[in-house]
């Protein structure tokens, strides 16, 4: 198992605990001149890449904002954070390597720019972050006393901050490699 390093301070409105995703943009001439074992390799990737971000545990909340499912959706909305074309490594939800290429990036940066619209599907997928029987571990601090991922704000922010990622990569013909686990 690769090595992964600790994330960096987050704001107070994040928790350490749960599934974290980090996304890494690269160019086509690393990809073209990298063995696949290589993209699992975080440290190696922070090293090849132009640019590494991550979202906390707010990636899945996003996924079910922007597909309505909690697990495996249509693309582009789930190659935004949970999916790419290529899976390098798949455990589904508890972890992942994933590639998304120049094109799939494209496609990705045009939906969060042009067709996702936040606050709408906030209104309307707002409350499939609390069926099942651990919603609330997930999308929340682990307390129904304090405010959720999209109360607190981190949600948003997530998708602002991947809106600017993937609109960077896009432009710069690059592809994103998405580790989560």
């Amino acid at each position: 198992m690769p090595y992964f390093p600790r994330p960096p301070p987050i704001r107070q409105t994040e928790t350490t605990v749960g599934i974290w995703t980090w996304l890494c943009r690269v160019s086509s001439d690393v990809l073209r001149d990298s063995a696949p074992e290589s993209l699992q390799d975080w440290a190696w990737l922070e090293r090849h890449s132009s640019e590494c971000i991550h979202i906390g545990r707010s990636w899945h909340a996003l996924h079910v904002v922007l597909t309505g499912s909690a697990d495996e959706a249509e693309p582009p909305a789930s190659w935004v954070a949970y999916d790419g074309g290529t899976r390098i490594e798949w455990f589904g939800l508890a972890g992942a390597v994933v590639l998304s290429s120049p094109k799939e990036v494209q496609f990705t940066a045009a939906y969060l720019q042009y067709e996702a619209h936040l606050d709408t599907l906030l209104a309307e997928r707002y409350p499939a972050l609390f069926y099942g029987a651990d919603a609330l571990y997930v999308y929340s601090f682990g307390s129904a006393d304090g405010p959720d991922l999209v109360q607190s704000g981190a949600v948003e922010e997530a998708f602002r901050r991947l809106q600017r990622f993937y609109a960077d990569a896009a432009a710069a013909g690059e592809a994103v490699v998405k580790r989560r686990g």
